[in-house]
């Protein structure tokens, strides 16, 4: 499938047409256009010209075979290989049903967050409120859509009525 879709970076807009799966590309579409890279924010949070990203991904598919496939490394590839814009990707896998409940994220560090497939049960409420705080002062953050994003697939996102929902130019419905 050929689509065609629009980047926005340094405030020019690149149009390039590619043959990749539809999911990868609106998942750079989005990644690549949400991502503020001039003003306010960049002097405020930029070091350099260089993105620090903390990539909270469990995104996988089953191919054709039968085969899981690890999508998270298409999406941490996309960015790596920005020519324009340098980032340096931190992956975390959730840990199993916690997640990431246990974990000290240190959202701070970094420039922008994406979350892709992850659930609202894989955060603490504190952990929400401390992304909500990263975001108010300037930190970028991206969702990606799928079983895990917004209201999820048979709504195992359940992002409505969150922090993620405020923050988002979106309305989420779980089914």
């Amino acid at each position: 499938m050929s689509c065609r879709f629009t980047l926005h970076l340094n405030g020019g807009v690149m149009m390039k047409r590619v043959r990749r799966p539809l999911g990868l590309i609106l998942m750079s579409v989005i990644a690549f256009s949400v991502i503020p890279i001039s003003g306010a924010y960049a002097s405020k949070r930029f070091r350099g010209n260089s993105v620090d990203v903390l990539y909270l991904g469990n995104d996988y598919y089953q191919d054709d075979d039968g085969n899981w496939v690890d999508a998270n490394v298409f999406i941490i590839e996309a960015l790596e290989n920005s020519r324009h814009v340098s980032f340096n990707v931190t992956h975390i896998a959730p840990l199993g049903y916690d997640g990431y409940i246990f974990m000290d994220l240190a959202f701070g560090d970094y420039d922008t967050v994406i979350f892709s497939e992850v659930w609202r049960t894989h955060f603490s409420e504190g952990q929400l409120k401390e992304l909500e705080k990263y975001v108010k002062t300037g930190g970028g953050f991206v969702m990606f859509g799928g079983w895990g994003g917004f209201g999820g697939f048979e709504s195992y996102g359940e992002w409505d009525k969150t922090v993620v929902e405020r923050m988002l130019p979106v309305s989420i419905k779980s089914n």
